[in-house]
This record gives C-alpha cells, structure tokens and sequence, in this order.
C-alpha cells in the first residue's frame, strides 16, 4: 500500500495516507515510508475506538490485512 501511495505521491502533491491502528509492522512501514520519501505525507493516528469518524472523512480508504482468506465454497 505504502509503495502504491508513493508512486500516487509522485503524480500529486496534495495526497495523505492516514493510517489508523497499530501493530506489530509499524516501525517496518515507517522505514518504508522514509525509503520512498512519504512520510512527511502520511499520518499515524494509533488505535481509535472512532475509527468510523476517520473513515467518513476519507475520499478512499482500504482494509488491508497481513492475513489471506480464501472461500472457495460457492
């Protein structure tokens, strides 16, 4: 995701990437986001129990997961 935001970062300069949650990837995406010159454009906001409130406020948003899960019972 965070390779993906820089190359949009690149075509327009009034983009953000807010991030919201925490875990155990976090210093891992923040040394990615150094790499790619994006962290000054992207927002941690940690754990929210409002997360809704986040979400209504975005343009786009993505629900991506460290997790695969295949259902192959159609």
């Amino acid at each position: 995701m965070i390779q993906r935001f820089a190359e949009v970062a690149k075509q327009r300069e009034n983009v953000k990437l807010l991030l919201v949650g925490d875990g155990s990837l976090k210093n891992q995406l923040i040394e990615l986001a150094k790499q790619l010159d994006v962290l000054n454009k992207m927002i941690f906001v940690g754990t929210k129990d409002n997360a809704n409130d986040y979400l209504q406020a975005m343009d786009m948003f993505l629900f991506p997961s460290i997790y695969v899960f295949w259902n192959f019972t159609d």
